[in-house]
């Protein structure tokens, strides 16, 4: 929806409005981007700017500069309003490690147009270059790639067919830009197209490099500059750049089937092109019927109660209250995010949980400074050292008192009364991360 908003913003003349308004909209828009999620604020960019260039395109020579004025005064609105939140959120200080962050694995296929990803009851799951290619997921459903196949015979068809002028080159259009040849006169003639297709084009390079594969088959990669490489660190799953051109493919293909109903096409025209739209929607309802019922059933129906491997030892919330947090040795993220989801009901601290922009510096600083204190026999009677195997046999000599989990050890400075506690003999008994 924050995609569809910038589309409605361009569209509907939000960018044409007083120069208040247009620098309030892009600063609720650079807000909200922040806010959700920070991959949003390349794309929900690139369609403003796509808006201003429309304009640019259509103004005459003494409006360009208060067109450019405007442009850039709405997109610094729009960089402050997600620096505001990004600094009231903590982000411009957050202690983060490389800067790059893997860019390059979250990528789009070039195959991702047709490939359902196992979401389709029709379409197969395509091979993919690397597993997080995911990311990339754009695939429209059958009835948009259907309609899409239509409206592309029903287009080159009228090109073969089309005999006279060019009636969207006449009248008052073609007379505008009479003197006017080429490229140029195309692209004045339809300056959203163009804008929206310069977007278009941008937005596929970025969500596809810097390797270029189909498939499972790599054909060809251009690393990028280490300074580039760094900007698009900041939002790293640059493959779903590819939303907004999703979108707008979805725009094009509605206007097309618009277009062939439109006043003058004969009757039998309009039916047929209604029974094809009606039939796509059904297509599209039955494509995706398989995977809209998993989110139903998973979200909708069976009542789930979430219990964690520390809910399980079913210790009475005395014992808890010893404890002022965790000591986690372990790196398994969805083990982490269990025993933070533990922690904070408990009114725990940890010191370690899945961070897209990693701490890891800072984690292991941490983990040291515990270590220390461990070998040294200073154990905190307020923490729980939660251990993989490989800490475990450095510190069951530090004099803890130490209890198994089914996926873990644990150790505690004072023994648990009831809790049986662990043996050597017992450590094949866990199913370790």
């Amino acid at each position: 929806w924050l995609i569809l908003l910038c589309f409605y913003l361009v569209l509907s003349g939000g960018l044409e409005k007083s120069l208040h308004r247009q620098m309030k909209n892009a600063l609720w828009v650079g807000e909200l981007c922040a806010g959700i999620h920070l991959y949003f604020f390349p794309m929900a960019m690139a369609v403003l700017i796509a808006g201003y260039l429309r304009r640019l395109i259509v103004s005459s020579a003494s409006e360009r500069t208060g067109v450019i004025r405007e442009a850039a005064a709405a997109v610094s609105s729009m960089c402050l309003g997600a620096a505001f939140v990004l600094w009231l959120m903590g982000a411009l200080n957050f202690p983060s490690g490389n800067g790059n962050y893997w860019v390059g694995d979250f990528t789009m296929n070039l195959n991702s147009l047709i490939n359902s990803l196992g979401h389709s009851a029709f379409l197969p799951a395509l091979p993919l270059y690397s597993p997080m290619q995911f990311e990339g997921a754009v695939y429209p459903g059958l009835g948009v790639l259907v309609l899409a196949v239509f409206c592309l015979i029903w287009g080159v068809s009228r090109m073969i067919i089309r005999k006279g002028p060019d009636p969207e080159n006449t009248g008052l259009s073609a007379g505008k830009f009479k003197d006017e040849s080429g490229i140029l006169s195309v692209i004045k003639r339809h300056p959203l197209r163009f804008s929206f297709g310069v977007m278009a084009v941008i937005l596929m390079i970025l969500s596809v490099s810097p390797v270029f594969a189909f498939g499972d088959r790599l054909i060809l990669y251009l690393p990028y500059p280490e300074a580039l490489s760094r900007v698009l660190g900041v939002f790293r799953s640059n493959g779903r750049f590819i939303w907004p051109v999703l979108y707008l493919m979805i725009f094009l293909l509605v206007k097309c089937a618009d277009g062939i109903m439109n006043k003058e096409a004969p009757a039998v025209h309009k039916k047929a092109v209604s029974v094809l739209l009606l039939g796509c929607l059904v297509l599209q309802v039955v494509d995706f019927s398989g995977w809209i019922g998993e989110k139903q059933k998973k979200y909708y129906t069976a009542q789930k109660t979430y219990r964690t491997v520390w809910d399980e030892l079913a210790l009475p919330d005395e014992v808890w209250d010893r404890y002022d947090g965790f000591v986690i040795y372990e790196d398994d993220t969805g083990f982490n995010m269990g025993t933070t989801y533990f922690a904070m009901r408990h009114e725990m601290t940890v010191n370690t949980f899945y961070f897209a922009r990693d701490i890891d510096e800072k984690i292991e600083q941490t983990r040291e400074e515990y270590t220390a204190e461990l070998l040294s026999g200073g154990a905190d009677p307020s923490k729980v050292y939660v251990l993989d195997r490989d800490s475990y046999e450095r510190f069951k000599d530090t004099g803890l008192h130490f209890y198994k989990t089914r996926k873990c050890a644990f150790g505690v400075a004072d023994a648990i009364e009831g809790l049986e506690e662990l043996k050597d003999e017992d450590l094949d008994e866990i199913s370790w991360q």
